[in-house]
């Protein structure tokens, strides 16, 4: 249906449609992406015409907007567009991402925020990896820190003070959700005093201090072989499972054998 809808949007461009045209001109290959998605949300029961003039719109607004949105990461200059195209996961640290995702909902309240915002708009806000909160706000529900926060039982400043003292902008994403997995699992709680993301995971065992909680986590972890060395290595070290050499060279062969 998708490459239905482009027909139309193209035949739309090719009458002398000055939206349409606006839109196909102003195509970057990161709104292509964006663009592609809010094509797939068209409901195909309802007035499709009338959504699609509507989504050709809302897209000309919001490309207008973000372009207009310049950030530099890892000394690369991105567009809004291009940052707006970006999963919170393919940015190196979490402190990026949060910025760049922020810009993204300043320029999405600033384009349809003003009257709150109607199902069509909602399509373009849901492309962007956001939702509307039944109060109005933003969500970005690619950002898991909230949901840290709430496995932690913290928010405002209590959050804010851990958030600091655990170094969470210096994260990676995937060093985020590997400590989210770890407060959800009870390995990881409020109480961990470490600091640093390392820090932090190297203080799993001080608080899995329940045997069913290890027996729960070990169980998980190393039944699959695909676990990965260093998962297995730095648990050995936090005493969450004991060195077995048949388990290491049965895995990994000889390659952990002398590491631990």
């Amino acid at each position: 249906m998708v490459d239905d809808y482009k027909t139309y949007i193209r035949n739309l461009a090719a009458s002398g449609d000055k939206a349409a045209s606006d839109l196909l001109n102003n195509m970057t290959d990161e709104g292509s992406v964006l663009y592609e998605n809010v094509l797939k949300q068209i409901d195909v029961s309802g007035d499709v015409e009338g959504q699609l003039e509507d989504a050709i719109d809302s897209l000309n607004k919001t490309f207008e907007k973000l372009n207009e949105i310049t950030l530099s990461f890892g000394g690369q200059e991105y567009s809004g567009t291009q940052i707006a195209s970006m999963s919170f996961d393919s940015f190196d640290f979490v402190g990026d991402a949060q910025k760049a995702r922020k810009e993204v909902a300043k320029a999405i309240k600033e384009i349809f925020g003003a009257d709150g915002y109607d199902e069509d708009e909602k399509k373009i806000i849901l492309s962007l990896g956001f939702e509307v909160s039944d109060d109005g706000e933003l969500v970005d529900t690619q950002d898991i820190v909230p949901k840290l926060a709430e496995a932690l039982g913290l928010n405002g400043d209590d959050f804010l003070a851990i958030s600091t003292k655990w170094g969470i902008e210096d994260w990676t994403p995937e060093q985020l959700k590997r400590v989210y997995e770890l407060v959800n699992k009870g390995i990881i709680n409020k109480d961990t005093t470490a600091t640093g993301v390392y820090n932090v995971t190297q203080s799993e065992p001080q608080n899995a201090k329940d045997s069913q909680t290890r027996r729960d986590y070990l169980s998980e972890n190393y039944q699959d072989t695909g676990t990965d060395i260093t998962q297995y290595l730095l648990d050995v070290k936090n005493g969450l499972i004991d060195v077995d050499d048949n388990v290491i060279l049965e895995k990994w062969g000889h390659l952990g054998s002398g590491m631990v």
